[in-house]
């Protein structure tokens, strides 16, 4: 044993001893002040001793290649500018060798004030922060602080550091911010908030492509703790972290903004929020197109977020394979103030060990989700396989599918217990439950289901479709189908409950023991024009009721074939037990054998009269006889009209204006209404129109009392002069070809009745490439409106391919509840022409809306007084939009007072903007992720937060010939604020824009943008009156810089460029530069050190300080004279302008009144047989762009003093044949032009 000991000592004293005296660089770095250059030479640098510091206006640059070795636990404090730029293949490194001290790691980066720092393809490891004093204990990697500080990081990997207090790679304090661009932090460790980051009250944070993983945490927030503030994160990966406490991945307060981002396998491990954590009442959070997948809590609720009293907002987000150790396997909604917003999301695939396999909403929640998918999600304790609500919450469903759950407790679908949940247009369908409830169960909760649908759920207890107990909802307009319960309530299953039924289908369910298609017990319901048909069990098909009262009124209880059905033998068709309904104008029909059993009204069934129209009936107005259902039809419970007619046509007075299918009743107006669920379209009566409609409609007044269908392969034709006046929420439902005929002096007019019709009208549908060759023309559509049945589109539709034209129409004062208050493309290339839209609203596109893959051509139209949240006028997304001769003025929204785009494609030719407002972003134009490009577009006085005219963000494209007038922003960007962008801006005028804190013409951040040959004139700002840059690489060039403020700020801007550019009487500098250190911009700028390529005196990048020479200015005149110094200054490797000279600085060009490169030293040489020969030098090219494109003259003057061309030539000599000479030859000249 000793020998091998010694052995071993041996070896690692060889090894040792060679280290210490091999020759290789090294530089020890004393304690106290560094700067200058680091080199990878004389790597690595070793800090032993003590804390280093590069001092307050000093600088200290790092080389790629370079290793920053911490042999002790010291701190690196950066007060002044650090700039560490390493490249792809050679970083550079901070670590420790863990060597000395008793300490491991090192204290990590303190960058106190040290603005304007960056580092790019660097490593930072092995920090350790665990002092007790506050700074020293956050951040293991780096701290920042310091009002106004913001510190840059590209590229660069966070690895191995730790904190004991908050942040275990990154701590940012309050007031100042850090932008990470492609980062990645991976192991990190705090032993408090924040494994691998903390982000205090910051808003000028941003996170973009950067990965956090395998981060961890002693309490909150495995990755990431954003508390207070309005960081972003753009298309950042959260993957395997995890925290103690709450916020696997992420714990939030604030207003953080998060698009793109994954969050997957995060976990945590003692409390809530498996991903997510969103906490305080004034947290509004906003998350778009984000994905949280498979991350999990182990011991309580929100396998994959966590809401507490927080309303954050989700759009186009999925929650999938997310799993709940105890309730919420997606997300956990909880207490008073928590309100999160769900727009387009999908659950799919999370479980809960308890409540709530998708979603569990609790405790005064006001949840609202739009457009939402719930499906296959699943709960494994007490209910609600898609999702579970409790204690007061009231959250709201609008158009929302809940689908393939499944509950080991109540509630496939969902479970709802002392809550009031509202569903609008929604889909329960295939749900199952191993209790009750198998789409939906509810108990002391008034569940309210609008325009909805339950379908195809299971049950293996009671209640197939819906279990009800001690509640009161109202169930409006809602189909239950094809539901099966083991035992009792195959479609509804009511028990101590007050329920409305009313317009409601309830057909085709079944249950093992009684009540087909409802049971009810210790309640008193009513069922009001319900059509109840097809329904199976062994006792009560329709209706089993257990010694309870209720009423049933027009109403149809019946079986389409007998022997199925409510038809069914043996068994009793109503159940009614010991208390007598009260029923009456309902139609009964092969009901069971027998159809009834139980107490009925003395005289029910009795046939002793008859109704209005002659049919047979009880006391009661009730009526036995077949239906007459339309089988064959779209609706096979629909009524017949002919052949023969239902005898539930018209058969009782009705209180409700509007049938299951959103038809108006009575139809015709005037008339009784039907009994059962639908009201039936019949025929033509009077000035009244519906129905089918073919051939031609005459040029008159006319009311439509029902939806009008034009059927494919057939044209209906509207003459000129025709008014059509919706009675009621009724649509054209165009499949073939529609015409309608006006013109200038007689207008085809589509309105609402505007006395009774407190609805309006659904507009005009085309429903399929069939009605393509439609056209609209000379029309007035107005006073139209979406409705549920429709989710989108104002007064026009476009589906199914459908591009017809619609030219001089005006389309007003219509709206929508979600897209579209004008028009909607859901799917077509539809084209506009000489139309107006004015007056129109929806949540998005108040004007248009175009879908995703769609496009429209709009041309010499105008859209004006439009408003909405996203798009006052238009609004896309992923959509082609092509707009040419057009006016958008006085739009108004959020984003986007006129434009909004997302994901798309914008085309504008010859379009004016004006007066246009956002309260966010983009008073005129919205653009995200999108192309946007322009020629010959004005926009004046338009208004937003952020961006006056236009905000563009990480989109492209090409703006020329443009005018930005009179635009304002109340934070940055007066004319453009793009950022993240690479958008080329050329020949344009940015004239007196305004904004409050930065870029009054244009805020340029985190962009690579090119703006050339633009006038800037008279804009301000607190920063940059004619341009910020920040975290720039963008280019501006050849542009006047004119009678601004400030005219260039920049702020972390040293990789900008602007060149070739002339800066005129700037009232207080042309370049200021963030804490007044000119680090900030590109070095020597503005300097007087150089000449440009006209030997204009200029700085290293040909900017020149020169008059501008404008014609007139104070007319708005701001082309240049002359003889100003700015002709031909631009630069020169730009297109050239028309007489191939330099391009003039700014937007506009000047030509030469002379030749500016006139040929010289032309000489002429007699030759045999008279023939001439010439030689010319060409004139030295000192202004010319272009010498190609330069050609001479060659010109004879005869003996009458006329000079004629003899030939055109881009050569510097010819030869004048003899025959070519015309009498006798004075004189011979040559001249220049452009082009032969």
């Amino acid at each position: 044993m000793a020998i091998g000991g010694w052995c071993r000592l041996c070896v690692l004293m060889f090894v040792v001893v060679l280290c210490e005296s091999g020759s290789f660089a090294r530089t020890l770095v004393p304690p106290g002040n560094v700067s200058g250059t680091w080199t990878a030479a004389n790597s690595p640098y070793v800090i032993k001793t003590g804390n280093i510091t590069v001092p307050n206006g000093s600088s200290l640059i790092i080389e790629p290649g370079v290793v920053v070795n911490f042999a002790g636990h010291h701190k690196f404090i950066i007060n002044g500018h650090l700039r560490a730029i390493g490249t792809e293949t050679d970083s550079i490194r901070f670590l420790s060798d863990g060597r000395e001290g008793l300490v491991r790691g090192w204290k990590g980066l303190r960058l106190i004030g040290a603005d304007s720092s960056i580092f790019d393809y660097c490593v930072i490891e092995d920090g350790n922060a665990i002092l007790s004093n506050s700074s020293d204990s956050t951040g293991g990697a780096a701290f920042i602080s310091g009002a106004g500080t913001l510190v840059v990081f590209r590229h660069t990997s966070f690895r191995n550091n730790y904190a004991g207090g908050n942040g275990g790679a990154l701590f940012v304090s309050g007031g100042t911010s850090a932008h990470c661009f492609d980062c990645c932090f991976s192991d990190n460790y705090s032993a408090k908030d924040g494994g691998a980051a903390f982000i205090n009250n910051s808003s000028g944070t941003r996170f973009e492509r950067c990965r956090f993983d395998r981060n961890s945490s002693g309490k909150e927030a495995g990755a990431i703790h954003t508390r207070f503030g309005a960081p972003t994160y753009i298309d950042c990966e959260f993957s395997h972290n995890i925290s103690f406490n709450s916020g696997g991945a992420v714990m939030a307060s604030g207003q953080p903004s998060f698009r793109r981002c994954l969050f997957q396998r995060n976990v945590s491990e003692s409390s809530q929020g498996g991903a997510l954590y969103f906490y305080d009442s004034l947290t509004t959070a906003t998350l778009d197109s984000c994905l949280i997948l498979e991350n999990r809590t182990l011991l309580r609720d929100g396998g994959g977020a966590y809401c507490w009293e927080a309303s954050p907002r989700f759009t186009d987000c999925q929650f999938i394979g997310n799993v709940s150790a105890d309730d919420g396997g997606g997300i956990h909604c909880y207490r008073l103030g928590a309100n999160p917003i769900f727009t387009r999301c999908l659950f799919e695939g999370n479980s809960s060990a308890d409540r709530g396999g998708g979603i569990k909403i609790s405790r005064y929640s006001r949840a609202t989700l739009t457009d939402c998918i719930i499906r296959n999600n699943r709960s494994n304790g007490t209910g609600g396989g898609g999702v579970f609500c409790r204690l007061q919450c009231e959250p709201v469903f609008t158009n929302c599918v809940i689908e393939n759950n499944s509950s080991t407790g109540t509630g496939g679908g969902l479970c709802t217990i002392e809550s009031n949940p509202r569903f609008y247009n929604c889909r329960f369908s295939n749900n199952v439950t191993d209790s009750s409830g198998g789409g939906i169960f509810a108990t002391d909760a008034d569940v309210d289901l609008t325009d909805c649908e339950v379908r195809g759920n299971y049950a293996r207890m009671n209640g197939g479709g819906i279990y009800l107990t001690l509640s009161s909802p109202d169930i409006i307009r809602t189909r239950v189908s094809e539901n099966h319960a083991d035992s009792l309530g195959g479609g509804l299953f009511m028990n101590e409950s007050v329920s409305r039924v009313v317009n409601g289908l309830i057909c085709g369910n079944n249950s093992g023991r009684a009540g087909g298609g409802v049971w009810i017990g210790n309640s008193n319901p009513l069922y009001e024009h319900c059509t109840i048909a097809d329904n199976v069990s062994t006792v009560g098909h329709a209706f089993f009721v257990n010694n309870t009262p209720g009423t049933l009124l027009n109403s149809i209880i019946a079986n389409r074939v007998t022997e199925t059905g409510n038809g069914a033998t043996p068994g009793t068709g109503f159940a009614a037990g010991s208390v007598a309904w009260t029923i009456r104008n309902t139609l009964f029909h092969a009901v069971g054998n027998p159809q009834f059993g139980g107490s009925f009204p003395s005289g029910f069934g009795l046939i002793t009269t008859e109704n209005a129209n002659g049919t047979q009936t009880d006391g009661f107005g009730n009526i036995f006889e077949n239906p007459r259902f339309n089988e064959d039809s779209a609706e096979p419970y629909s009524l017949q009209t002919e052949n023969p007619a239902s005898p539930a046509l018209n058969a009782t007075n009705s209180g409700f204006a509007i049938d299951l299918s959103l038809s108006s009743r009575p139809s015709p107006a005037l008339s009784l209404a039907d009994l059962g669920c639908f009201e039936a379209t019949q025929t033509e009566i009077g000035s009244g129109v519906w129905g089918v409609q073919t051939g031609e409609l005459s040029g008159e007044y006319h009311r439509v009392f029902g939806d009008i269908i034009v059927p494919e392969n057939q044209t209906w034709t509207i003459a000129a002069g025709t008014e059509l006046e919706f009675m009621g929420p009724y649509a054209i439902i165009v499949y073939g070809t529609l015409t309608v005929d006006g013109t200038e002096s007689e207008q085809v007019r589509f309105t609402a009745d505007s006395i009774s019709n407190l609805t309006l009208w659904r507009g005009i549908r085309f429903a399929g490439a069939g009605s393509s060759n439609s056209e609209v023309s000379h029309a007035i559509i107005e006073r139209a409106q979406s409705w549920p049945i429709d989710s989108a589109g104002g007064a026009v539709s476009f589906f199914h391919g459908s591009s017809p034209r619609l030219q001089s129409c005006q389309i007003r004062e219509s709206n929508a509840t979600t897209a579209g208050g004008g028009i909607l493309v859901v799917s077509g290339n539809p084209e506009l022409l000489n139309c107006v839209i004015e007056n129109c609203s929806s949540p998005s596109g108040g004007a248009v809306r175009l879908q995703a893959g769609q496009s429209i051509s709009i041309q010499n139209s105008i859209l004006r007084n439009c408003s909405s949240e996203i798009g006052g006028a238009i609004s896309g997304e992923g959509s082609t939009i092509d707009i040419s001769g057009s006016i958008l003025e006085d739009n108004v929204a959020e984003d986007g007072g006129a434009i909004h785009l997302r994901n798309s494609s914008l085309n504008l030719q010859s379009c004016r903007m004006e007066d246009n407002q956002a309260s966010r972003f983009g008073g005129a134009v919205y653009s995200s992720n999108s192309e946007f490009n322009c020629d010959s577009m004005v926009i004046v006085r338009s208004t937003a937060a952020q961006g006056g005219a236009s905000y563009l963000s990480a989109s492209s494209g090409q703006i020329n010939r443009f005018e930005c007038r009179g635009n304002s922003a109340l934070e940055s960007g007066g004319a453009y604020l793009i950022q993240g962008s690479n958008v080329n801006l050329s020949r344009g005028l940015i004239l007196d824009n305004y904004s409050v804190l930065s870029g009054g013409g244009l805020s340029l951040l985190n962009d690579s943008s090119h703006v050339t040959r633009c006038t800037i004139v008279s804009n301000s700002s607190q920063l940059g009156s004619a341009a910020y840059v920040e975290n720039s690489t963008s280019l501006i060039s050849s542009c006047m810089i004119a009678e601004n403020g400030s005219a260039i700020h920049f702020r972390n801007g040293a990789a900008s460029r602007v060149e070739y550019s002339n800066f005129d009487r700037n009232a207080e500098a042309n370049f200021t530069f963030h804490q007044n250190s000119n680090g900030h911009g590109p070095s020597q700028i503005g300097l007087l050190i150089a000449g440009n390529h006209l030997d204009h005196g200029s700085d290293i990048y040909s900017n020149i300080f020169a008059v501008a020479g404008f014609v007139n200015s104070g007319a708005g005149d701001f082309r240049i004279l002359e003889n100003s110094d700015c002709m031909d200054a631009g630069d020169p490797l730009l297109d050239c302008d028309d007489d191939l000279t330099f391009i003039e600085i700014g937007a506009y060009h000047t030509p030469h009144t002379e030749n500016p490169w006139p040929p010289d030293e032309l000489s002429v040489e007699v030759l045999a047989g008279d023939s001439l020969n010439l030689n010319w030098r060409s004139a030295k090219p000192f202004r010319m762009c272009n010498p190609d494109g330069l050609f001479y003259v060659v010109e004879q003057e005869d003996s009458a003093g006329v000079w004629q061309t003899t030939t055109v030539t881009p050569d510097t000599s010819c030869t004048i044949p003899a025959q070519a000479s015309i009498g006798r030859v004075t004189s011979v000249r040559v001249r220049s032009q452009v082009g032969p």
